[in-house]
């Protein structure tokens, strides 16, 4: 639990700021004394980790990790805590629990790219019916998209023409040139 942690000790943390996810273990820099937070809940109301005092008892540690540090506000009573850029843990299984989650949700999306595709082009062949223009300038587009990719072919095929009839050419100047050598 976090309210057990002091300074050297090392915790783990999973930084979701950037496109991917980065995993890094840190080191505790700073514990501050807990102190409550939270004003007492109102008449019926429940809240986690509510104690006679008033509120939660929370803590504010200093972690250095990646080159940077930071300061996070922890539940004392807690030993994993997550927003949507950073998740905090004493252990590893929540971050391999939320890494998975990561993973899983990223191969659903992957999975629904067939899907997608036939989206957008069921989206196209009515857009095509409902404006003809658009079914004009659609079918213009693939025209050029053949041409070029055909021009590239033989521009490909001239290129290795061209270096074919300079590899025969050095071949047959190199055996004259050793034909005058004898």
């Amino acid at each position: 639990m976090f309210k057990d942690l002091q300074r050297g000790y090392q915790v783990h943390l999973l930084d979701k700021t950037q496109r991917v996810p980065k995993y890094y273990v840190g080191t505790i820099v700073g514990v501050s004394d807990p102190r409550v937070e939270n004003p007492m809940p109102q008449m019926g109301q429940i809240q986690p980790n509510f104690n006679a005092f008033g509120g939660d008892r929370v803590r504010d540690l200093t972690i250095e990790f990646g080159g940077t540090t930071k300061t996070i506000v922890v539940s004392e009573t807690a030993s994993v805590t997550s927003n949507s850029a950073l998740t905090l843990s004493c252990t590893l299984d929540p971050i391999a629990n939320e890494v998975r989650a990561i993973q899983k949700q990223n191969e659903d999306e992957i999975a629904s790219v067939p899907l997608r595709k036939e989206i957008v082009a069921e989206c196209e062949d009515i857009l095509s019916k409902v404006i003809p223009a658009y079914g004009d300038a659609k079918a213009q587009n693939e025209r050029f998209d053949r041409l070029e990719r055909s021009m590239t072919l033989m521009l490909e095929a001239m290129q290795q023409m061209t270096l074919t009839v300079a590899g025969t050419g050095k071949s047959s100047k190199s055996k004259k040139e050793e034909k005058d050598v004898e």
